[in-house]
This record gives C-alpha cells, structure tokens and sequence, in this order.
C-alpha cells in the first residue's frame, strides 16, 4: 500500500468505518472530543439532571474529575495502527456553579478543562492534541414542568460556548444548544431518571470524523441505602448525518452524602469505538448542596429530600 493510500486509510478508520484509498484534506481539525458532561451542581446522578429546583437563590457548586483512556485512536479492522492513539489519555476538570431562582428556575454554569492529554500524530495531516487547554464553557437552564404519573418532568437548555481549541480536541470552534426533556422518580429506595434530546452542532467534515446535528440521551438507576447510593448509568448520543461520532458509554459507580456534601467515584467504558467512547473512564466527583427549602417542590422530591436528610444524621 503507498503512502497516501495507507495516510487515507488511517483518517478514515478514525471513525470506525472499513478503510478506503483517497487522498486526505490538508489540515484536519480538530473537535470537541470529551463525551462526558456532568448535570449541574447538586444533583444526585453522574450523567443524568434532576427535575427539580432547590429553591430561591439555593447555590450548589461542584469539582468533577474525568480520566480516560484512549478516546481517539485510528483503527484498521479493529486493530489500532502503530502511532495511532491521537488522544491516548486524557485528564479533565470541571468546576461547576447552581443557583436556583424563584423556586422554579435553575441556572447553571460549567468551566471545563483538559487538566492533561497526551497522544501521537503518525501523520503531518492530523492535529496534535495539546496537553493543557481550556474547554467550551456550558452554560444551562433548567424548569420543572407538570408531573405525567409518577414522574417529574423537566425543560432544560445547555449552550456551549466556544471558548476552547481545535486542536486541543476542546471545542468544534461553534456554539453547540441543546434542548432536553428531563424525567425522574422514585420507589421506595430506588431512584430513576433520564434524558432526550436535540444536539444542535455544526455539520462539518473534520476529515478524522465528522460533526453534526444529534439524538442525546441518557439514564440512570441509583439504590439507596442510607447515606449511600450505587446504580448504572448510561449516557450518549446517535448522529444523524451518519454515526462516525455517535459515542455511548454505560458507567457504574456509587455517591456517599454527609449533610451539605456529595461525594461519588464511577468507572465508564464505551459500547462502540466512535470518537470520544472511551475504554475505560474514572469519575470523580465532590459537590455542595446546603438543605434544600421545600417551597415549591414536588411531593416525591419532598419525600427525597427527608429522606436523604434522615439519612445525613
């Protein structure tokens, strides 16, 4: 195989996809790599929102810690090529704000950044992922909507603003919105949620993969136990125009609450190889919630809250 036909085939198996024979675009760009976002400060899961409002000008704040391994590597059948992990690990923060306004509005603010990444660039073509850089800040809205049976509902919107780098695989460079329709409930001890919604990214051939428009869904299922809660998560997203970035992770991992604070550990690992689908993830998360006022809450996040309350003391 000649060089350009095998340089071809290296950018096209980046998505996963058979390896064909045609010459690269010159200077790929990069693209908003990480997969994972955390729901505001505050709320109970790793992946999924709650529903509800804490109360007027109730603030919440939060660190999340994301490793991954291998999100973006450049595969042949499989099989990864010598030199073609472009991010081979990759180590994020989030710092996160809440605060709750007039019992029925949530705003929320998230400050990524890739703390450390390392990868190759087994061709002049690629970009070559840079070890510290800021990420796209996410800023958020969420409102609870009428109970459908035994769930709460909730609207919520994201905007990401493109405050990171291409070729930091930190940002697409764009503002990215996202609407979503948010569910949750509870019985007896257990705890359930999840998501649906549009993605709105700028479509664009990115020649290691491409970016557009996408279905986001997730959801989880948490068993508490006193302070304690465990349960499987499972968070991603289905690209319209094609799957090349349709990454799906399923996690596992466990909080522990004591009065004001939160605390939780995860492992993750992706369900299929599109960019971003990590191997293996850790999460790490701390955050802080003072005790919420119960002006205008739900009769199921009532009973949540005296619950988690009894089970602080």
């Amino acid at each position: 195989m000649s060089g350009l036909r095998a340089a071809a085939a290296l950018l096209l198996a980046c998505a996963g996809a058979a390896a064909a024979a045609q010459t690269p675009a010159p200077g790929s760009r990069g693209f908003a790599l990480q997969t994972y976002e955390p729901p505001p400060a505050g709320d109970r899961f790793f992946s999924v929102p709650d529903t509800g409002v804490p109360g007027h000008l109730a603030p919440a704040a939060a660190m999340v810690l994301s490793w991954a391994r291998e999100p973006l590597v450049l595969q042949i059948d499989g099989v990864t090529v010598p030199g073609g992990r472009l991010v081979h690990r990759q180590f994020w923060g989030f710092l996160q704000g809440s605060l709750g306004l007039g019992d029925r509005l949530l705003l929320d603010v998230a400050l990524p950044v890739a703390l450390f990444q390392s990868g190759s660039r087994p061709i002049a073509a690629l970009p070559e992922v840079s070890a510290v850089a800021l990420g796209d800040v996410k800023v958020g809205v969420r409102t609870p909507l009428p109970r459908l049976g035994p769930l709460d509902l909730a609207a919520a919107v994201d905007l990401w603003i493109p405050t990171g780098s291409e070729e930091a695989f930190s940002s697409d460079g764009a503002v990215r919105v996202q609407p979503r329709l948010v569910a949750s409930g509870s019985a007896g001890p257990l705890e359930y949620g999840g998501t649906l919604g549009y993605l709105h990214r700028e479509s664009s051939d990115r020649v290691l993969t491409s970016t557009g428009p996408a279905l986001s869904f997730s959801a989880a299922g948490a068993w508490r136990v006193g302070p304690w809660r465990f349960g499987p998560e499972l968070f991603g997203r289905y690209q319209f125009d094609g799957a090349a970035t349709s990454p799906v992770e399923a996690l596992l991992g466990g909080h522990w609450r004591r009065g004001a604070i939160d605390a939780g550990l995860a492992l993750s690992t992706g369900l299929d190889r599109s960019p971003g689908a990590a191997p293996l993830r850790v999460l790490a998360q701390v955050s802080w919630r003072p005790p919420a006022r119960p002006a205008g809450l739900s009769a199921e996040a009532l009973a949540r809250l005296a619950a988690e309350r009894a089970a602080a003391e």
